[in-house]
């Protein structure tokens, strides 16, 4: 038996992100977009703490630029999945090519978004579908401990 949708575990994440892009700008106006749909946006310019930060603040769902002034989003990207591969990582980059695309896929973001298209719709629909897959995952997770299902 599966949980009814009026059982659904999904609340049980904070909405809250960490965006890491070393445009001050473009943090303060996706926080602004994130706030109007409740989402907590919390921005860095460089990624020196970011493995700190998700476990500090729980924070399940990232928000990455690719090319960053110090470090290489794309190794940001690998330690991310590397310390816990259940983090949602979402590209975002103003390099629009097909090798920046099929790498960032390759080591497990659940999304690109080219700056140039990153409306605010386009960021939302992104944000929303990386904690909908972690709601997935949190479902799952709470089904198997009801029935104590366990290797």
């Amino acid at each position: 038996m599966v949980p009814s949708s009026d059982n659904r575990v999904h609340r049980m994440v904070r909405r809250r992100i960490l965006h890491i892009d070393d445009d001050p700008h473009f943090l303060k106006l996706v926080r602004a977009f994130m706030k109007k749909d409740g989402v907590e946006s919390i921005g860095m310019l460089n990624a020196d703490q970011a493995i700190k930060m998700l476990g500090e603040y729980g924070i399940r769902v990232v928000l990455l630029d690719v090319d960053l002034p110090n470090a290489d989003g794309l190794e940001i990207l690998r330690d991310i999945k590397a310390w816990d591969a259940g983090i949602q990582v979402v590209m975002c980059t103003g390099i629009i090519t097909m090798r920046i695309l099929v790498e960032s896929i390759q080591r497990g973001a659940e999304g690109v978004i080219f700056k140039p298209h990153a409306t605010p719709k386009v960021l939302m629909e992104s944000v929303s579908d990386a904690f909908a897959k972690i709601d997935r995952q949190m479902e799952a997770f709470a089904w198997l401990e009801k029935f104590a299902v366990h290797e």
